[in-house]
């Protein structure tokens, strides 16, 4: 049984309660990767993408979520650079 905690949309977020631009929440990696928010929990807990957790709060550093997913678009088309 798995259970999927939503956190609040951060456009309703106060604007000193976002993150750093170079930072994505759960939120927005979702919507960035057209996946459910689930989705991205497990693959975080899971450890097959780049994140960070400070405090309750779980980010993900768009550069390193930009080269995973160029690294998974390559793997997928069959090169493994």
């Amino acid at each position: 049984r798995r259970i999927c905690i939503v956190m609040p949309d951060p456009l309703l977020t106060p604007p000193d309660a976002d993150p750093p631009h170079d930072l994505l929440t759960v939120n927005e990696c979702a919507k960035r990767l057209r996946v459910s928010v689930c989705t991205i929990y497990d693959k975080a807990r899971r450890g097959e993408l780049p994140s960070l957790k400070l405090g309750a709060r779980v980010l993900f550093p768009k550069a390193d979520l930009d080269a995973w997913m160029s690294k998974e678009v390559r793997r997928r088309r069959g090169h493994t650079r």
